[in-house]
């Protein structure tokens, strides 16, 4: 963190450079594959609203137009029936005609502030120093069909807290297969009945307590590889 980061008004929304905002990346700048994907995925609510007034019978009349909203990573309110952001899901994001907006994400990139029409928003692609979220990194791989598509650094957003977390539940593990070794080692010298009876327990607590350091070990590579915190 620099000390000279401050924040700043942009155009009635106060952003800070160090803490994420949300992110404006060009349409044709993404992968088309991705892009493609997210929009089978997504929600279409220009669908949605039709399908409610004329009932799903009507539905395969519907006509897909370029200017659909396209909601990702979202999930529907199922007692205010409005739509928010689905926390399970990696990133949320709004797809509109040639615009994608990343409300929220698991992975961040640097930008500069957009243009009025977005306050509070950084532009993904254009070199800066102010935080976004971002979509992950496979998104902006160049494909064959679209030569316009962007490569900005992605990182993986983990707060300290996070990351101590990650730490702890590794270390716990690792413990755990310790002390289960040195038990399991001691029954088998004593060649009892009772070693015999606890194999299959102390190899199922084996496979439990790796599976869990693998987890651990995963998330700690994944913040490390390229971690803002």
């Amino acid at each position: 963190m620099t000390a000279e980061a401050k924040t700043i008004n942009h155009y009635g929304r106060f952003i800070h450079p160090e803490v994420p905002t949300g992110g404006v990346v060009q349409v044709n700048e993404i992968n088309s594959e991705f892009l493609n994907d997210m929009m089978m995925e997504g929600i279409n609510t220009s669908f949605e609203a039709f399908v409610e007034e004329n009932g799903e019978e009507k539905a395969e009349f519907f006509e897909q137009q370029s200017d659909d909203e396209i909601l990702v990573g979202f999930v529907k309110d199922k007692f205010s029936g409005e739509y928010k952001e689905d926390d399970s899901q990696p990133f949320s994001c709004v797809i509109l005609e040639s615009t994608v907006h990343i409300l929220r994400s698991l992975y961040v990139t640097y930008g500069e502030p957009c243009s009025p029409c977005c306050p509070g928003q950084v532009s993904i692609g254009e070199e800066g120093s102010f935080l976004a979220y971002s979509l992950p990194a496979e998104a902006y791989m160049h494909s064959f069909e679209n030569e316009y598509a962007i490569t900005p650094p992605v990182y993986v957003y983990k707060p300290k807290k996070e990351w101590l977390r990650i730490q702890g539940e590794k270390q716990a593990c690792t413990e755990r297969i310790r002390e289960l070794r040195k038990m399991y080692a001691t029954d088998k010298m004593e060649g009892t009945r009772h070693a015999i009876q606890r194999e299959s327990s102390y190899l199922m607590l084996f496979r439990q307590y790796s599976t869990e350091l693998s987890i651990a070990e995963r998330d700690k590579t994944m913040v490390k590889q390229r971690t803002i915190r």
